[in-house]
């Protein structure tokens, strides 16, 4: 059964987003149907909805025949992530002013702990920290980090709009969870759904993924992790920390935070969009689309390998020194970077 919901989800995420270029391919033609002096490249950024509705579809079916999902992050994920899809597809066309944007993302955050239960108590290895004021604690970073993260993964979408960036990541990111949490893991199903996108959004892309998706992606993957630490996981899950999924997603998260923080201290306008990011300067300097993309593979792979180094020891001093590990790894790639594509002052 597991196979074939795999294998549908691939089959059905591919069809929608080679369906999505074509209808935009057909729209082109039939409003400039006067001959081309030049060819037209067209990329359509609505194709990434084939990973959401996948997503959405697979979810429903694990809740309602499987125990895969219990009702509670069902509910957290499902009905907030439509919801935020629909809000981002909204505010692209119409423009609302920022704050609307950020209410939208509250809102969602908010009803999406309140439906796993909190996060009351910090577990890494066998370190438990379980007070009044961890309740606070946790649930305040919670609501911060699952709000960072659905931008985390819209500001990590795409290479100059020529290649999935984000997508290749999180094929990478999903399989690195499945097989540390081989037991229930809900990453496992995200697999064929953004690996159908990823098929022909490898460079050259055929098409781009978009806000909404990457928006979504962020979400779901942040409330999974939060699902690891919340008072409704399942008995039977197999649980993951916050460090665990902070290993996980480091790649994205570093390079969206450097590149903040660089700009914050460059004093450039830092909620604007920006080609400052590690990734993208990593093209500019000269690299290929595809060693670009490889590169952020490798890395994705080396917290992997960090990752399998604490679950073998599940011992809290060695956590530390891995996530140590992890800040060098990044560390070392972003003084590699810096050193091939300096940051560019950004024009206000």
């Amino acid at each position: 059964m597991i196979i074939w919901i795999f294998f549908i989800a691939f089959v059905l995420s591919w069809a929608i987003a080679r369906f999505v270029r074509r209808r935009a391919i057909s729209i082109y033609q039939r409003k400039n149907k006067e001959a081309q002096t030049t060819p037209v490249r067209i990329l359509p950024d609505g194709a990434g909805l084939s990973i959401v509705i996948t997503a959405l579809c697979s979810f429903s079916y694990l809740a309602a025949f499987t125990r895969f999902m219990p009702f509670e992050v069902f509910m957290a994920i499902v009905p907030p992530g439509l919801f935020l899809v629909v809000a981002i597809l909204v505010d692209e066309k119409y423009h609302f002013k920022p704050i609307y944007r950020y209410v939208v993302h509250g809102a969602v955050v908010a009803f999406t702990m309140y439906m796993l239960g909190g996060v009351n108590t910090l577990r890494i290895a066998d370190f438990v920290w379980d007070t009044p004021v961890s309740h606070i604690v946790m649930n305040v970073f919670a609501l911060v980090f699952l709000t960072w993260l659905i931008n985390v993964f819209r500001f990590f979408d795409g290479i100059d709009g020529k290649e999935g960036n984000l997508a290749a990541v999180c094929v990478a990111i999903c399989a690195g969870a499945s097989l540390v949490l081989p037991k229930y893991n809900l990453f496992f199903f995200l697999i064929p759904c953004v690996a159908g996108f990823l098929v022909r959004n490898w460079y050259p892309a055929r098409y781009l993924m978009g806000d909404a998706t990457a928006s979504f992606l962020g979400f779901v993957f942040g409330a999974l992790g939060v699902y690891g630490q919340s008072g409704n996981l399942a008995p039977d899950a197999d649980p993951m920390s916050l460090l665990e999924f902070l290993i996980l997603c480091f790649v994205p998260i570093f390079d969206v935070t450097y590149t903040w923080l660089r700009r914050v201290v460059a004093g450039d306008n830092f909620m604007v969009p920006t080609k400052n990011h590690l990734y993208q300067r990593l093209l500019y300097s000269g690299l290929s689309h595809t060693k670009v993309i490889l590169s952020q593979i490798a890395l994705c792979a080396a917290m992997l390998v960090l990752l399998l180094i604490y679950n073998f020891f599940n011992d809290f001093s060695v956590a530390m020194f891995l996530l140590v590990d992890a800040f060098i790894i990044m560390g070392i790639y972003a003084m590699w970077v810096e050193s091939r594509y300096a940051y560019v002052k950004e024009s206000k």
